[in-house]
């Protein structure tokens, strides 16, 4: 695992997930497909919250506002994650919003 993609957004500064509304329903579409948002969940430190997040309508995206609201991860950092997790279509949405 890439310890640095879950560490360096603290280095990077700028605002947590700022482009998430730009990305949030195409994101949680693809991590609820491939079943990865609980991977996302417990990579980001979320994982007593699974329970909280399948109960919602949408669990990947109930998951990714959490994340913008409570968790100082940047989308540059997020695609990072989400390549180490063997999610390239879920990575490419997010890289399509920030390169």
């Amino acid at each position: 695992m890439r310890r640095g993609a879950d560490q360096q957004e603290a280095a990077e500064g700028p605002a947590a997930l700022a482009e998430l509304p730009s990305y949030v329903d195409e994101l949680s579409a693809a991590l609820e497909r491939a079943g990865a948002w609980r991977e996302l969940a417990r990579r980001r430190r979320c994982g007593v919250l699974v329970a909280t997040f399948a109960a919602a309508p949408r669990p990947a995206r109930a998951l990714l506002l959490h994340l913008r609201d409570f968790d100082d991860i940047t989308s540059k950092s997020l695609a990072l994650i989400l390549d180490d997790m063997d999610q390239p279509e879920a990575a490419s949405i997010v890289k399509r919003y920030i390169y």
